[in-house]
């Protein structure tokens, strides 16, 4: 990444980090670690099951606007992203299926949602999105073409998750 680049994007991404740990914490009773963010080499999730939400809008303040895309995307094993549902909504799901077929979709969400006010305050308007899930084996992620892409790995005492991330102005 450059410079500028980078360090707008490390301010770009804090909130998500902070919002993630919160989110995990008050809603699935759980404490998580993040790892140090690296860039994404590829398209494919590291994930059975992704949740994403696509982030467009605008960057900067008064005369000094540009637009800018993102993506949001939480990425899971099937056998953590069932030990999440089960402890979000209280009750043991041993495979996925339409009860549990939303969770990560609303959790990207909450996250993008609780981050939205630190992000207004760095000058970053966000527009409406509605988040989806992807399923499957080796399946890719579709980032926006150009930007960096930054996977982090999320700990839990369920197992790993991979909170993607993509910036681009």
């Amino acid at each position: 990444m450059q410079n500028q680049a980078g360090e707008r994007f490390l301010k770009f991404s804090a909130p998500f980090v902070e919002s993630t740990k919160e989110i995990f914490k008050v809603m699935i009773s759980t404490d998580v670690r993040l790892h140090s963010p690296r860039l994404k080499v590829d398209r494919r999730s590291r994930g059975d099951i992704t949740a994403f939400i696509a982030m467009n809008g605008v960057v900067g303040i008064g005369d000094n606007k540009k637009d800018f895309a993102g993506l949001l995307a939480l990425a899971f094993t099937e056998p953590v992203y069932l030990a999440v549902a089960s402890r979000m909504l209280g009750e043991e799901y041993k495979e996925y299926g339409p009860d549990v077929a939303d969770v990560g979709a609303e959790i990207v969400n909450i996250i993008l949602g609780k981050s939205k006010p630190a992000l207004h305050a760095l000058g970053i308007q966000l527009g409406m999105s509605n988040p989806s899930t992807i399923m499957g084996r080796q399946h890719e992620i579709s980032f926006p073409r150009t930007g960096e892409v930054v996977e982090i790995i999320v700990e839990s005492d369920m197992g790993q998750m991979f909170l993607d991330l993509c910036y681009q102005e």
